[in-house]
């Protein structure tokens, strides 16, 4: 999960210098801003952490149909960072504020949720990307992800004991770009006076996000952000543009 977050805060601030180079672009082509100011218009204007916007962006970006992404429980909607939907990432937890659920019951979550980002993406199949996949090449990420490769993902090995971690992952393809896709256990709190074996797992839901993913491997992609970061150490509006979303994702996570 770590890892993630840490990828997560670079693409940010990649994507965050590639926009500030659009909008000089923009102003050297009057047309083309034109186009863009056009296109604003007809993007979503309500609230970026809202239900709705979850809805729309899912529908929008990648396809998708909310109403198949929700668990068959009664969930908690309330809380700022419950949902949250843009250009960039659209996300949604689903937490159960009474029920605890097993790991085959979260396993039965992750393949409902494989089964339809499967439908939307490219040649109807997830793929591997280069998210934390180990994958060189382009041909190589673009490789069908199974199932059962990603159900492996939820677990761990720690101190030769197989614990769960929550935490799976794969890759769609639209537009021959890749989008990560990541669903996260969420973990109910023990209890004042709780007695629970370390190893237990009472889960309460779980989160499920999408957000445009690396599109080169990781080696190459950091070399693009050596470079991203020299531009923003050199700009300090853009410096602290990047510190401000950084601040956001940091408090998504909970950090």
């Amino acid at each position: 999960m770590k890892k993630l977050i840490n990828v997560t805060l670079l693409l940010t601030a990649m994507l965050i210098v590639a926009a500030c180079g659009d909008k000089k672009a923009e102003k050297a082509d009057g047309a083309d801003a034109e186009k863009k100011e056009s296109a604003k218009s007809e993007a979503f204007t309500g609230e970026e952490n809202s239900k709705d916007a979850v809805i729309f962006y899912f529908d929008k970006n990648y396809g998708i149909d909310f109403k198949n992404l929700e668990p068959d429980f009664k969930y908690d909607e309330s809380g700022k960072y419950t949902f949250k939907g843009n250009d960039s990432e659209v996300s949604a937890r689903f937490i159960d504020p009474e029920n605890g659920y097993t790991t085959e019951q979260i396993e039965g979550f992750v393949r409902k949720i494989y089964a339809e980002t499967a439908k939307a993406s490219e040649g109807g199949k997830n793929v591997y990307g280069f998210l934390l996949s180990g994958k060189d090449t382009k041909e190589g990420a673009m490789e069908e992800k199974p199932i059962e490769e990603v159900l492996k993902g939820g677990y761990t090995e720690i101190l030769g004991v197989n614990a769960y971690t929550g935490s799976y992952s794969w890759s769609i393809l639209k537009g021959d770009m890749f989008y990560d896709v990541s669903v996260s256990a969420i973990e109910k709190k023990a209890e004042p006076n709780e007695t629970r074996d370390p190893l237990e797992y009472v889960g309460r839901g779980y989160r499920v996000s999408i957000a445009k993913g690396l599109q080169k491997s990781l080696d190459d992609t950091m070399q693009d952000a050596d470079e991203a970061f020299k531009k923003i150490e050199n700009d300090p509006e853009l410096k602290k543009k990047v510190q401000e979303e950084a601040e956001k994702v940091k408090k998504q996570y909970g950090l």
